[in-house]
């Protein structure tokens, strides 16, 4: 499955916009945005889309692991090429090929979107859940699991079950001298003498 990935549309360190094609960002009236915009908008979409290799991708998760696992922060602005290449063991050519597309370096330096797509996804998740819940087609077992995870996650239920317990637990953990003690104790009390 291939993901694509929006990059910032600035130079990386810069923060000067990046030139786009004038096709792109000319608009000359406002009667005319309409019609030009369901015309250059697929081409600025793609334009400003970064899709990045299998290679890329995993070098950008072994980064940030590092980053995170080493307790260190990372350098203002976007990572450089030799700090990526140093925490995925690659060569620097390589990622210095990548950082040449300001898209790619500005993708790579986003830390946060393992995060931020953790939380869609989990928004996405929250609106299944309650469809099972209120949906009038939905198997009475598909509603009651999914009760029963909301509650869950809510912190609604009990998160251990009462567990027994035997007035001889204590016996049976004892060592011997302590149980010699216990029964003789005991016994004494039984014994009555006439």
């Amino acid at each position: 499955m291939s993901r694509n990935y929006v990059a910032m549309a600035y130079k990386p360190r810069t923060g000067t916009p990046i030139s786009l094609p004038p096709h792109l960002t000319a608009t000359p009236t406002p009667a005319k945005q309409v019609s030009q915009a369901s015309a250059t908008l697929p081409a600025a979409v793609e334009v400003l889309t970064y899709h990045p290799t299998k290679q890329q991708q995993v070098a950008k998760a072994r980064y940030w692991t590092s980053v995170v696992q080493g307790g260190t922060q990372p350098t203002p602005g976007l990572p450089t090429a030799q700090e990526v290449a140093i925490a995925c063991a690659t060569d620097p050519s390589v990622v210095e090929s990548w950082f040449r597309n300001p898209l790619a370096h500005a993708w790579f330096g986003n830390g946060q979107e393992f995060l931020q797509r953790l939380e869609f996804l989990a928004q996405i998740s929250l609106d299944s859940l309650e469809n099972l819940i209120t949906g009038q087609d939905t198997p009475a077992n598909a509603r009651v699991a999914a009760v029963k995870l909301v509650m869950d996650l809510a912190r609604k239920t009990p998160t251990h079950a009462p567990t027994e317990e035997y007035r001889d637990e204590a016996v049976a953990k004892m060592s011997r001298e302590e149980l010699e003690k216990f029964i003789a104790d005991r016994t004494a009390r039984l014994v009555t003498t006439t």
